[in-house]
């Protein structure tokens, strides 16, 4: 995702709450008191980032009523950037936010106290060419003496700078790196020649191609299961709203298998939300015949590659890689965990939670 990383003074009030705030473990100690005494319905707040609609799993479960069925009342509410909505999960004001990975990692390495819970998607990051490229990118050699337009906070191009170095090439000398502030800029200045590429976000390719670009490569194919947006809530949410988060996850999982087996309603769904016409939302969230869609839905947290991540923002001086605060400490698997138990109780025969189950094991150790 895209991410102004830019730190003001309600930054330091999240910091001064974080430095009374504990270390997590893996379980919360107070889940839903109020609510096992009352019967009462908890609320959660949730930020929606303009009409985007990488978390599908939510926009489905808002549209056919699985918070209602699932018995937690969720509250959508509009946020007018991201950074913006990482502060008041941090402060408490918003209960979750379901975009970003930077964002986060970088606010928890500042002190903030947040909780990683779950993911939103993985990957999704495209490499687009001039239709004149005629070469390969198969290995990092192929990037050498390149210059590569890049939105500053776009997950991938990160993860890209970090398999470089790994791979012996020195950024700045080898390949060169161009930070743009919008898609146009990076698309443009390919066409005409200014850069040999540029990083974007996924279905960037498939407008592209419409005007003379076309997609040379992709992140995965370098660094595959690479995160990007993750679930992310306030302590308060994940110490006091517990049980609410389980049955918020529960309904995001009904969500996405609707996602996978309603393809047609879903893509009606999300037009509808997003205000695109079907054939981008078909590109961007399942791909076409001419078009591979390089984002992966996905709500498992993979506390395995979020440490990762977390590793490369150090290695490339994005975050202090000093900080004393360490980003495990801030990740929980137990509410997705504990969704996909309930999922497996009621469907024993699901498939698809059988294979979450198992790709959960593999992803989070």
């Amino acid at each position: 995702m895209k991410i102004l990383l830019k730190f003001g003074s309600v930054m330091l009030v999240a910091l001064m709450l974080s430095l009374t705030a504990c270390s997590m473990g893996s379980k919360s100690t107070n889940v839903d008191n109020s609510t096992a005494k009352t019967g009462e319905v908890t609320t959660l707040k949730v930020g929606m980032s303009g009409t985007l609609m990488k978390p599908v799993g939510i926009i489905i479960a808002d549209k056919k009523g699985y918070f209602k069925e699932e018995g937690v009342n969720v509250q959508l509410e509009k946020v007018g950037n991201q950074n913006d909505a990482t502060t008041a999960v941090s402060t408490g004001d918003m209960d979750i936010f379901p975009f970003g990975v930077v964002a986060p990692c970088t606010f928890v390495s500042k002190g903030a106290d947040m909780v990683i819970f779950g993911g939103t998607i993985s990957e999704g990051s495209e490499i687009l060419a001039s239709q004149n490229f005629k070469g390969v990118l198969k290995t990092a050699e192929d990037f050498k003496g390149r210059i590569i337009a890049v939105s500053r906070a776009e997950t991938g191009q990160m993860v890209l700078k970090d398999y470089l170095t790994q791979c012996g090439l020195k950024l700045g000398t080898d390949v060169k790196f161009v930070y743009v502030d919008k898609e146009t800029v990076g698309m443009e200045g390919v066409r005409k020649g200014e850069y040999d590429f540029y990083i974007c976000n996924n279905a960037m390719g498939y407008i592209g191609k419409k005007s003379g670009l076309i997609v040379a490569g992709t992140v995965r194919q370098f660094v595959p299961d690479y995160p990007c947006c993750r679930q992310f809530c306030s302590r308060n949410a994940y110490n006091n709203k517990h049980d609410a988060l389980v049955k918020f996850e529960i309904a995001l999982l009904r969500g996405y298998q609707y996602y996978l087996n309603e393809k047609q309603s879903t893509i009606e769904i999300l037009a509808e939300y997003s205000g695109q016409k079907p054939d981008y939302v078909e590109a961007s969230m399942y791909g076409l015949a001419d078009y591979e869609n390089v984002m992966t839905v996905s709500l498992d947290p993979n506390k395995n590659a979020v440490v990762a991540f977390h590793q490369t923002l150090k290695s490339l001086g994005e975050i202090d890689p000093n900080s004393s605060y360490d980003i495990k400490n801030y990740i929980a698997t137990d509410v997705y965990e504990d969704a996909l138990k309930e999922l497996s109780k009621r469907e024993p025969n699901n498939i698809i939670w059988k294979k979450l189950v198992d790709e959960f094991r593999a992803k989070n150790r």
